[in-house]
C-alpha cells in the first residue's frame, strides 16, 4: 500500500516569488504540483493544476539527493 504524498515547504525566499524549497519524503506522481496547487500557488504552465499560461512547465531542480538500495545517498547539484 502506497505511502500518503507528504511535501515540507523549506522555504519561500522574499522577494522572489518563483524560489522555494521543497522536500520530497515520498514519491507520488505530480506531487509537488498538486501541493503547491493546494495552497494556492500552482506553477506557471502547468495548466492541469491551475497554474497560468506559459510556453513551458516552471519546475526546477538545483540539486537531488537520492537513497541508493545500499543505503548510501547520492547528490546530485546543478552548477548554475
Amino acid at each position: 500500500k502506497p505511502l500518503p504524498a507528504r511535501t515540507t515547504l523549506l522555504r519561500m525566499h522574499p522577494g522572489a516569488d518563483r524560489e522555494i524549497q521543497i522536500q520530497l519524503h515520498t514519491g507520488v506522481m505530480h506531487q509537488i504540483r498538486v501541493h503547491l496547487a493546494s495552497l494556492g500557488a500552482p506553477l506557471e504552465g502547468d495548466l492541469l493544476y491551475g497554474g497560468a499560461e506559459s510556453s513551458r512547465l516552471w519546475l526546477l531542480a538545483w540539486r537531488l539527493e537520492l537513497p541508493l538500495a545500499s543505503g548510501k545517498r547520492v547528490t546530485v547539484e546543478a552548477d548554475w
